[in-house]
């Protein structure tokens, strides 16, 4: 129990874990801490929260998830212990983490950067020749770069804008397997990543991406005629 700065615990007979309760400052919660060492996690079980804590760390995973991402920089918390989570990485993040650091070790930031240069101009080249605005052909729809052209001023990364609904062209995209970014209310980000993307795959996205457009736009399109019944 955790009382004016004291603590109390319990084990319990025959038993591998350490049980205890905590108490502070509204938040009651019963703690299991399986003895494996210092720094081990300890699991929160059994809890009964109160959410107006007035004293707590909080941090960007405890922002409840359905608005996380909307960035309207006004702090939502979660219900329960999930308000409790902090921007701290998992450890199996961490692990993968290690393991790309050792990958990056093969190479150099030198050569990774002339390639990312290459990489994304080739990107870059390809969406304004196939999707930019045409003037003349005011029903075909466009993309637009976001991202400065000068690549002093941008890293592998292009943020694009689009004229159809962005929600209907990043659901086409994650159908047919592309690994991209949303950003309310009208954005997508691309990075072809140097250290493991190919100049083959930024060929097939645009391939991809056109594929996505199309059928976006007639989605668009019978959603206008249902709508017009």
């Amino acid at each position: 129990m955790v009382e004016n700065g004291e603590k109390h615990c319990r084990d319990f007979p025959g038993s591998c874990a350490e049980h205890g309760k905590v108490e502070c400052q509204g938040l009651r919660m019963e703690v299991y801490m399986l003895p494996f060492g210092e720094g081990f996690v300890a699991g929160p079980s059994g809890l009964k929260l109160w959410t107006n804590v007035w004293i707590r760390l909080i941090g960007w995973w405890g922002h409840e998830f359905k608005t996380r991402f909307l960035m309207e920089n006004k702090l939502q918390l979660s219900e329960g212990i999930n308000a409790f989570r902090l921007s701290n990485p998992p450890i199996l993040l961490v692990c993968a983490l290690q393991a790309s650091l050792e990958v990056f070790h093969q190479t150099t930031m030198k050569a990774l950067r002339r390639k990312s240069v290459l990489l994304t101009g080739y990107l870059e080249y390809l969406i304004k020749h196939y999707y930019s605005e045409d003037k003349t052909n005011p029903e075909k729809p466009f993309v637009k770069i976001i991202t400065p052209s000068q690549i002093e001023e941008r890293g592998c990364q292009l943020t694009l804008s689009f004229s159809l609904p962005i929600k209907s062209v990043f659901k086409e995209l994650e159908k047919r397997g592309v690994a991209c970014d949303m950003r309310e209310p009208n954005a997508l980000r691309i990075a072809p990543v140097p250290l493991y993307n190919s100049f083959h795959d930024v060929h097939r996205f645009i391939e991809i991406l056109g594929s996505a457009i199309t059928s976006s736009k007639q989605t668009a399109n019978n959603t206008a005629l249902s709508g017009s019944y």
